[in-house]
């Protein structure tokens, strides 16, 4: 029975060897993860894609910018003339006046105050002097006598219409004419001030939306008592402020200021002639409002 027990107890050389050798294998394995560390097994971080995301996050910030920035080149570049007596929020908003102070403007009006001459925009609550300073070669102001006035006054026995005189009639005025209503009374001032005021009657045709059949009707109501209008300097105006007027497309304004560098004194309209997208036609409609000084 002991010799049976004893035999369960010990191993032949053989099984001495195999049982060494399984021992040594099975620390081998234990023990492996703690010493070997090969570099093709670790986590890299893949730095070529990641070049390519920040690529492309960039390129969309660049973008982004770039589209900012032609915003603000954009209503930057928005400029008119204007007479800041009877323009509204839009309008001055459109000019890059913030709407808070666009709103104390008409409180203003409202209350009865008026722009006598350009400077007063210095004296805005809240305009921004830079801005006033760029906005003051655009006023027009119209005449004293330009004030809003009822419409019914400018009626004998409530049938009969008076002549309106173009460089001073309200919007009132415009509309007690037949076929003008509110949306081509307020085009026809717009171009009146963008103009610098109308140089003879048959300007006012030229109103955007305005039929040929409507201003034949109204023409003999229409009078110009006197020519008055703002001037150009053909020496010193710059291209935005050239631009700015509805005769003057921005590739002419461009020409005329660099052709300027190169004119000899003194300057006439022969050298304004040699300008490309200048004709005589052009020409013609625009001497009114051409200052040589």
């Amino acid at each position: 029975m002991s010799s049976n027990w004893k035999e369960y107890l010990t191993f032949s050389r053989k099984e001495r060897v195999i049982a060494i050798a399984a021992g040594l294998l099975l620390i081998f394995l234990i023990s492996f993860p703690y010493w070997y560390h090969p570099k093709e097994l670790l986590l890299q971080p893949d730095i070529a894609w990641e070049k390519e995301v920040d690529g492309v996050l960039k390129m969309g910030e660049e973008a982004k910018e770039a589209e900012g920035k032609s915003l603000e080149i954009k209503v930057a570049a928005k400029k008119f003339y204007f007479d800041p007596n009877s323009i509204g929020v839009h309008d001055w908003m459109a000019l890059g006046v913030s709407e808070k102070t666009a709103n104390t403007i008409l409180n203003y009006r409202n209350k009865g105050g008026r722009f006598r001459k350009p400077d007063d925009l210095f004296k805005i609550w809240g305009m921004d002097p830079v801005l006033a300073k760029e906005l003051i070669p655009f006023v027009r102001l119209a005449g004293a006598s330009q004030e809003r006035s009822n419409a019914h006054s400018n009626k004998l026995g409530g049938n009969v219409t008076l002549n309106i005189d173009i460089n001073k009639a309200t919007q009132e005025e415009w509309k007690s004419l037949p076929g003008i209503g509110e949306v081509i009374s307020g085009r026809i001032i717009k171009f009146r001030e963008r103009l610098g005021g109308f140089a003879k009657i048959e300007q006012v045709a030229e109103t955007y939306g305005l039929a040929d059949s409507v201003f034949q009707k109204i023409r003999p109501k229409l009078k110009l008592s006197s020519i008055s209008v703002q001037k150009i300097s053909v020496l010193q105006a710059e291209e935005e402020v050239l631009s700015a007027h509805p005769y003057i497309s921005r590739s002419l304004a461009r020409a005329w200021v660099q052709a300027r560098a190169g004119w000899i004194a003194p300057v006439g309209p022969e050298q304004l002639l040699q300008l490309r997208g200048m004709d005589q036609v052009l020409l013609d409609k625009l001497m009114p409002y051409l200052s040589w000084e």
